[in-house]
């Protein structure tokens, strides 16, 4: 954040600055920049989810309006598993911003793992309507289709990611498990 404030004082490019000066109000309103935040990411990512679960909790309690730290405590309570919980932090988070696609992908997961097919279908139409060229999100359709037996669908989903991005492997098992 300093050296946000800094290049804000310090350039002269109208344009950076003001994107600078977004990103810093950003960061101070939401109070991105309290430690318990940068630890709950640190630990999820580096696999130590217990311990980041926590520190996003903990941040919560003090800034329950932050988007971020409610899909954090989300992707966090999903890689350990917990996808009835991680779908409510996600859906926390969808609730105070709309227009991330990757919340919309990851609470469709939780949906299918917790057998709401019908919900994991809303998940991931409004992911795609958000960034409609992403590969993991029609991906994830590819797999709710075989979920609930759209073997044709799936095959469809799966051609479509590997024709964006030819070299996608989970789409290509998937290719190779439905000629089986």
């Amino acid at each position: 954040l300093h050296h946000l404030h800094t290049y804000i004082t310090e350039s002269d490019d109208e344009q950076l600055i003001d994107k600078a000066a977004k990103l810093a109000t950003t960061i101070e309103a939401q109070n991105l920049q309290d430690n318990r935040f940068s630890q709950a990411y640190q630990y999820i990512n580096m696999g130590n989810e217990e311990q980041g679960i926590e520190a996003a909790r903990e941040f919560i309690k003090t800034n329950p309006s932050v988007w971020n730290a409610w899909f954090l405590l989300g992707w966090g309570l999903r890689r350990i598993h917990r996808y009835a919980e991680a779908a409510e932090a996600f859906e926390k988070s969808a609730d105070l911003n709309d227009e991330q696609p990757d919340t919309f992908n990851e609470l469709a997961i939780c949906y299918m793992e917790i057998d709401e097919m019908g919900k994991a279908h809303k998940a991931l139409q409004k992911a795609l309507s958000l960034e409609p060229e992403n590969t993991k999100i029609i991906s994830n359709m590819g797999i709710l289709a075989l979920k609930t037996g759209q073997n044709d669908h799936a095959r469809g989903f799966f051609e479509t990611v590997l024709d964006y991005d030819p070299d996608d492997a989970i789409a290509a098992a998937y290719l190779e498990h439905l000629k089986k």
